[in-house]
């Protein structure tokens, strides 16, 4: 079995800023110009304000164009937390390549040619080596006409076993704790950082060790990769140093989701430019196209919240008590799985 890390939030320093704005190729103002420029008033989705609150809320977000990003280029990235990713043993560790589903080969060299462009990834000769798959993303009514996407994901089960890579975890919050602190406020925003693990980055003696191999060649992340058991302890224990000593009743997170409440847009607004000071000073970008802006009921976490509390969203309760009946004795352990969860 793998030794088990156990670290307090606490004992992690915070960073200068010569260690969070830590950009690959182009510097941090330059970086700052391209969000400005790629951001648009029509990326912003409130048609159920009024003018007068409407124009209030985009100049907000307009003045924080800092903070979002709308393409790999200009990603956020920072040093803030540094994933370590230590072997129990020196062996490299290969595993043959997946086969890439015809319909998907486009996407995939497309998404490659990104992730090499933005620096995310960068090519390989690492003696380790683990497969990717592409899995087909599930597309809205209204595209339902267009190319499918897919996402990319790098098969790291063999590095994930405790006898091969050390453990660090820690504990998550509990998500009723987290509905309980934030339901019953008259306002609500939910915020989505932009390919979150993505905003991470790696040291060097780390990279070669999650090497992944396709049909265009073997590649590297230089960025904390989706796929590995540590990834979503790492990024969790960034958030909790970014928004350390701002949540509470008005704001609670939960890895990539943040969530803000109040019960004025006055407040609310305050609330957000703090989490957007916090989000600036640490580098990190949030997705404009998945933001959910001054709502007065939302859906957060499987949990519809509004002014009288909180209910399971009905959407969810739906799909269990919709779910066909199993026929097969492989949907069947699933189903069961699904319950013993």
């Amino acid at each position: 079995m793998g030794k088990l890390s156990t670290f307090d939030v606490n004992d992690i320093m915070s960073p200068s800023e010569s260690e969070i704005y830590q950009i690959n190729n182009l510097n941090l103002n330059e970086i700052h110009k391209m969000r400005r420029d790629e951001l648009l008033k029509s990326d912003f989705k409130f048609d159920h304000l009024n003018d007068k609150d409407k124009k209030d809320m985009q100049d907000l977000l307009l003045k924080n164009y800092k903070v979002f990003s709308k393409s790999y280029k200009t990603l956020g990235e920072t040093s803030a937390v540094i994933p370590e990713f230590s072997l129990l043993h020196n062996f490299p560790l290969q595993t043959k390549p997946y086969s890439i589903p015809l319909m998907a080969k486009k996407y995939a060299q497309q998404e490659i040619n990104n992730h090499l462009e933005a620096g995310i990834i960068e090519p390989s000769s690492s003696s380790y080596c683990f497969p990717v798959i592409f899995i087909k993303k599930k597309q809205n009514r209204s595209d339902s006409n267009s190319e499918p996407k897919f996402r990319m994901v790098v098969d790291y089960r063999l590095l994930n076993l405790n006898s091969i890579t050390e453990t660090f975890r820690i504990c998550l919050p509990k998500i009723s704790e987290i509905i309980e602190n934030i339901a019953g406020r008259k306002l609500y925003c939910v915020l989505d950082l932009k390919s979150a693990f993505f905003q991470i980055k790696l040291r060097d003696e780390d990279k070669r060790k999650l090497a992944f191999c396709t049909e265009m060649g073997n590649f590297q992340p230089t960025r904390l990769p989706f796929g590995s058991k540590n990834s979503t302890s790492y990024f969790h224990t960034l958030i909790s140093k970014c928004l350390n000593g701002i949540t509470g009743k008005n704001v609670q997170f939960f890895l990539d989701y943040i969530i803000i409440a109040a019960d004025s847009l006055c407040e609310l607004k305050v609330t957000l430019q703090e989490v957007f000071d916090r989000l600036i000073k640490f580098n990190l970008t949030l997705d404009p196209a998945k933001l959910q802006l001054c709502k007065p009921e939302i859906t957060y976490l499987g949990f519809d919240l509004n002014a009288n509390g909180f209910s399971q969203s009905e959407q969810n309760v739906n799909k269990v008590t919709n779910f066909p009946k199993p026929k097969q004795t492989q949907i069947l352990n699933k189903y069961k799985c699904f319950w013993a969860c």
